[in-house]
């Protein structure tokens, strides 16, 4: 395994060019050998664009065409007929794919779930619902009562962990009674629309840039706990959240870009370094003819 406290001379493949990806490619920057080599689509983070992958140590490529492997060739080659030679890793920052083994009755399509309402209610069965997006799930008793709290960033909501907060509360106050779903075919016809507006795929998820939207409409549906009761009361939707939201993601784009323009100084340093020490060679050796 890569450490990114350990130096290790092994050159890296990187493959992807989200968040993960980029994440990845510039840890293993003075870590593994240089430059670190990544596959790039040119289809970017909608947040974050390529600010990570313009490090220079980092060398782009296209799609990886194949991979030779054969007595003992590690050769990995791409569609524009380039290749990396013994390379000794290839990390997949992709994304992933949904899947519910344990579901067996519960369809996945797309990567999304057909058939919930508000990203949360499984129309088919009231008592499961997903909080999140379809990630690493965890399993809650009693069993009749399961909500499936998943922790990724496919909802594509920006603010996860308040989209999680605000969808278990109102999962939780439907299944303990306190509030009411609408008509199911009310339900199916919010699906519909959104498939008519975002299609049948990721963007389906996507809540930005409609967060208010989203974040009122749970909010309304939960309620608020009677006076004297116990229960999470949401607040109101706040525009500055957003902004919240939008400045960390613009202070993560300043950390690439000051660490870009960094390696960049360092490495010319390095190249003049190295011009005056071709100088002072080729001085010693006019001096000795």
């Amino acid at each position: 395994m890569l450490l990114q406290s350990s130096k290790l001379d092994q050159r890296v493949i990187t493959v992807g060019a989200s968040v993960s990806a980029a994440d990845t490619a510039v840890s293993l920057i003075d870590v593994a050998e240089s430059p670190i080599h990544a596959v790039v689509r040119g289809r970017y983070n909608v947040y974050f664009g390529d600010e990570a992958f313009k490090h220079p140590k980092i060398r782009l490529h296209p799609p990886i065409s194949h991979v030779s492997s054969s007595n003992g060739d590690r050769t990995v080659f791409f569609e524009d007929g380039t290749s990396v030679s013994d390379v000794d890793h290839i990390i997949f920052g992709t994304g992933y794919s949904w899947s519910l083994p344990f579901l067996p009755d519960v369809p996945v399509r797309n990567n999304r779930i057909p058939g919930l309402y508000l990203h949360i209610f499984y129309r088919q069965d009231p008592t499961l619902t997903f909080v999140g997006a379809v990630r690493h799930p965890y399993i809650c008793a009693p069993y009749h009562l399961c909500i499936y709290i998943l922790t990724a960033y496919q909802l594509g909501a920006g603010f996860t962990f308040k989209v999680f907060e605000w969808q278990a509360v109102l999962a939780a106050r439907v299944l303990a009674g306190k509030a009411q779903l609408p008509p199911l075919e009310e339900q199916e016809k919010w699906e519909t629309d959104r498939v008519a507006e975002k299609g049948d795929g990721p963007a389906f998820t996507l809540l930005n840039p409609h967060f208010e939207e989203y974040f009122e409409q749970v909010r309304r549906l939960a309620g608020e706990p009677a006076e004297g009761e116990p229960g999470r009361r949401l607040p109101k939707f706040d525009p500055r959240w957003v902004d919240t939201f939008n400045a960390g993601n613009n202070r993560r784009i300043e950390m690439w870009k000051r660490l870009n323009r960094a390696a960049a100084e360092a490495m010319a340093k390095e190249k003049e370094k190295e011009k005056e020490k071709e100088k002072q060679v080729d001085k010693t050796r006019a001096a000795n003819l």
